[in-house]
């Protein structure tokens, strides 16, 4: 038992969730561009608390809902670490229905600078660390290394292979902000391939994204157990690291412009855009059909239209045209949120939180700028299927009702 229980033990150990370098520390290496850019997620102004005259049932469970897994500002030796604990997402006084602090969802605020690293003449193996790491870049560099198989050679190329953007959700929050930064301040070198984590299969909006928004740029995606022997390799870093999901918000706002650029929408927003996850693993509606009907008279009360986007079967081009219509984009959470990047300034973003195990797009919607409601239903962020009890659907509208009002 104890010889067990000692495997059990070094299996964890091995396995645990810590920060690694992509190079080491002795790499020789140029600073091609460096520029001051804090961390700064405290300005909530946009974030809206759901209150209602009637019932302060989502307030109060919003209060409790807790998330594991956030970064732990440390202000003594200004220093973020990971901590696996649950930790309360939203603390509120409930006294004045006020924010204390900012959501804990995960950002690492000790982030002070940006720089783009020059390596010249290296070995790079993509997919190399484990994509739920706590580090943003999933590749490895190494030089002087005999290879077992031939390698790609590549003269000049940029890595923006980031852990999770084979996936939509996660390329839209930690990769397209930063290839945004990057081409809009110009820091790719001209002729330089950008390497890209290759998108999984189903992820096919991830290349209409990169194909609307950056026709300019030669992207290049790695395969499994490859490598490549480049001259010249630009790799972006943060002092004092490359922390995952801690994007600084400039890139948030470069990301904003991009799509600006190429999906605004000359139409005054005159819709409510429900985000459908369809049929999933998890998070299904029970009740759509209650939940639509109540939806479309509360959206003709409000003159506006109601309309019902299925994001699993609905393609990404005629979500981008809805959505960029919107002046209310609701749905449960999940990547099926990720579209809102679509909608069009100031819009309300409501998105249905489960109130144990809680995630949110929080960071995500506030960082571009949108105004963010959270409701929070009886559910957890694994359970296959979410039930709304008819009895919270009018609470729920008024709670959107009285946040369009302000």
């Amino acid at each position: 038992m104890s010889v067990n229980i000692l495997k059990s033990l070094l299996g964890r150990l091995k396995t645990r969730r810590k920060y690694r370098r992509n190079f080491p520390i002795f790499f020789s290496y140029s600073v091609s561009y460096s520029v001051k850019m804090a961390s700064d997620y405290n300005d909530n102004s946009k974030l809206h608390l759901p209150e209602s005259d009637k019932n302060k049932l989502f307030l109060s469970r919003l209060s409790l809902a807790s998330k594991s897994g956030t970064w732990l500002a440390l202000p003594l030796v200004n220093k973020s670490v990971w901590t696996s604990r649950y930790r309360v997402y939203f603390k509120l006084n409930l006294r004045n229905g006020c924010l204390s602090q900012k959501p804990q969802g995960g950002i690492a605020n000790d982030i002070k600078r940006f720089k783009v690293l020059q390596f010249t003449d290296v070995y790079y193996y993509p997919n190399y660390l484990p994509s739920n790491g706590l580090n943003m870049f999933t590749f490895r560099l190494k030089r002087g290394e005999r290879l077992k198989y031939r390698s790609k050679k590549i003269h000049s190329a940029i890595a923006v292979e980031v852990g999770g953007a084979d996936s939509f959700q996660h390329f839209v929050q930690d990769c397209l902000p930063l290839l945004s930064y990057l081409s809009n301040e110009e820091i790719i070198p001209k002729g330089a391939k950008v390497i890209l984590k290759n998108p999984m299969s189903s992820q096919s909006a991830i290349y209409f994204l990169l194909n609307s928004l950056f026709p300019q740029l030669d992207f290049y995606f790695p395969e499994e157990n490859s490598s490549l022997s480049i001259e010249n390799l630009f790799v972006p870093h943060f002092y004092p690291r490359n922390y995952v999901w801690s994007l600084p918000r400039p890139m948030f706002s470069s990301m904003n412009s991009v799509i600006r650029s190429k999906f605004n929408s000359e139409i005054a927003p005159n819709k409510i855009v429900f985000l459908h996850r369809g049929k999933n693993r998890m998070r299904n509606l029970a009740n759509p059909e209650y939940f639509r009907d109540y939806l479309s008279e509360f959206a003709a009360n409000q003159n506006l239209d109601l309309v019902w986007i299925d994001t699993s079967s609905t393609n990404i081009s005629d979500i981008s045209r809805i959505v960029g219509e919107a002046r209310v984009v609701l749905g449960l959470h999940g990547g099926n949120m990720y579209n809102l990047i679509f909608a069009p300034k100031d819009c309300l973003v409501v998105e249905l939180v489960p109130s144990r195990n809680l995630d949110s797009v929080a960071n995500l919607a506030i960082a571009l700028g949108y105004q963010y409601l959270p409701i929070p239903l009886n559910y957890d962020k694994s359970d296959e299927e979410v039930a709304i009890p008819l009895s919270e659907f009018g609470v729920m509208v008024d709670v959107i009702k009285n946040t369009l009002k302000v």
